[in-house]
């Protein structure tokens, strides 16, 4: 699905098995994907996110310049996610077997993992971390 000069969008949609979305332009996201299977978005210029993704197997989300990001994935097994310039990113990925993250800029980031078992992530610049790992096996963190 592409979408250029959207503003503002709100999507349901529940027990699909693949979401592939380019949306440049749009500024304010709003979407529940709980049971999707493969989700893969690039997202250039949205402002505001708010994403529930519980039960999705393979996440893969492009969001340069995105400011204010919260999503729930839950029990996602492979998320691989690049948010250049965020500032503020609320995270649940409780039970997430593979993470990858690019969260180059970002001020202040809240997530919970516990359970992941491999995690990777770059964090230039953040100022506040806040972060639940209990349980992993493979931490690579580079730049804080």
């Amino acid at each position: 699905m592409d979408m250029p000069g959207a503003k503002t969008m709100q999507m349901d949609m529940s027990g699909a098995k693949t979401i592939q979305m380019d949306m440049p332009g749009a500024k304010t996201i709003k979407m529940d994907m709980p049971g999707a299977k493969t989700i893969k978005m690039d997202m250039l210029g949205a402002k505001t996110m708010q994403m529930d993704m519980s039960g999705a197997k393979t996440i893969k989300m492009d969001m340069p310049g995105a400011k204010t990001i919260e999503m729930d994935m839950p029990g996602a097994k492979t998320i691989k996610m690049d948010m250049p310039g965020a500032k503020t990113i609320q995270m649940d990925m409780t039970g997430a077997k593979t993470i990858k993250m690019d969260m180059s800029g970002a001020k202040t980031i809240e997530m919970d993992m516990p359970g992941a078992k491999t995690i990777k992530m770059d964090m230039p610049g953040a100022k506040t971390i806040k972060m639940d790992m209990t349980g992993y096996k493979i931490l690579e963190v580079r730049e804080i």
